[in-house]
């Protein structure tokens, strides 16, 4: 799935370091005709909170979208 809606307000972080993503409900499958953009807006998103608001270092946005791209393209083909 992708989001489709993430930022820092769909970010829950348990005290042992887990993630958990919330508010999926707008969430798109990956075979979605916009699913691409909506995973670039979804990594814009996110990496902004995290560079702006938690002062932390990330990696650029696109690196991050050609770092996932592999495992959806892998996902779509049932691999």
């Amino acid at each position: 799935l992708i989001h489709g809606d993430l930022s820092e307000y769909n970010v829950m972080l348990k005290p042992e370091i887990d993630i958990v993503i919330i508010d999926v409900s707008q969430a798109v499958d990956i075979n979605h005709p916009n699913a691409k953009e909506f995973l670039k807006r979804d990594i814009e998103n996110i990496n902004r909170f995290f560079r702006k608001e938690a002062g932390i270092e990330v990696e650029d946005d696109e690196a991050v979208f050609k770092r996932v791209l592999p495992c959806l393209e892998r996902r779509k083909e049932g691999l």
